[in-house]
């Protein structure tokens, strides 16, 4: 079937090609390969007057990259556009965002990414606003959302963390950096990885135990699993078992904590 086609001729309704994975959407064009888009939004956030959280901008268009960046590499797509949508003016602080937005593309292996979007050089701004979207490609076999399986071990990779509480930089070791996402999703034995956001560590595995029809055991951790994730700096994951997280702890640099088992 032509999907793409079925879709423009209006033969193929909106149900038919578009699929809600989580917070990815999926428009399919063709058996093999399907759109992927994922997004992300900060307010507040920035050097502006009445910014909640005083940061300096390539911060925001880092962060802000890089939640919907991970989204789109925890499900193994290849991003192929950026859209920057800022609701600040282009010079200073939409070429500081921007500066921030490329530095997380590099580190995510996309260096190269073409970028589109808009600012507002009509209207002062007395507060900073981003939206960021990130389209990709991905195979239809191999998008891993809800592929976790009765047994698997559950387990979390950084330390989640989220402003004003705590104050988040790129380099911080106890974060996972998109880097470790890359190496993460391509060992063998690691099932589904889902970013968390600022709902926790408890909802995301949640989520991630509910798309494949299972159920949650948590165990004894340290680990806050109420506090949120803030712009992604955890990821929660499942895998088959100890070798596989041994394996893990010896590919990655983020801290490992192993949150319970599915059944």
């Amino acid at each position: 079937m032509d999907y793409l086609q079925g879709f423009y001729d209006g033969t193929l309704a909106f149900a038919e090609v578009v699929e809600q994975k989580r917070d990815l959407t999926l428009f399919k064009i063709s058996h093999e390969f399907s759109l992927m888009i994922a997004c992300d939004s900060d307010g507040g956030i920035g050097n502006k007057e009445h910014d909640f959280v005083k940061v300096e901008n390539w911060l925001t268009g880092y962060f802000g990259a890089r939640v919907a960046l991970m989204e789109i590499l925890a499900a193994k797509g290849r991003p192929w556009l950026l859209i920057d949508t800022l609701a600040v003016e282009m010079d200073p602080a939409g070429k500081e965002i921007i500066s921030g937005i490329r530095k997380a593309c590099a580190e995510a292996g996309v260096h190269d990414l073409p970028l589109t979007g808009s600012t507002e050089d009509n209207i002062p701004t007395v507060q900073t606003g981003i939206g960021v979207t990130v389209l990709a490609i991905v195979k239809n076999d191999q998008i891993p959302v809800g592929s976790s399986q009765k047994g698997d071990l559950v387990a979390v990779a950084g330390i989640p963390k989220s402003g004003p509480q705590f104050q988040v930089e790129p380099e911080d070791p106890e974060l996972i950096s998109l880097q470790d996402l890359w190496r993460l999703r391509e060992i063998p034995g690691v099932h589904d990885i889902l970013p968390v956001g600022s709902k926790g560590v408890a909802y995301e595995a949640g989520e991630l135990a509910k798309s494949a029809g299972l159920q949650l055991r948590l165990g004894e951790t340290d680990l806050d699993l109420l506090r949120s994730g803030g712009p992604a700096t955890s990821v929660v994951f499942s895998l088959l078992n100890n070798d596989v997280l041994q394996t893990v702890k010896e590919a990655i640099s983020a801290p490992i904590k192993l949150i319970g088992e599915l059944y």
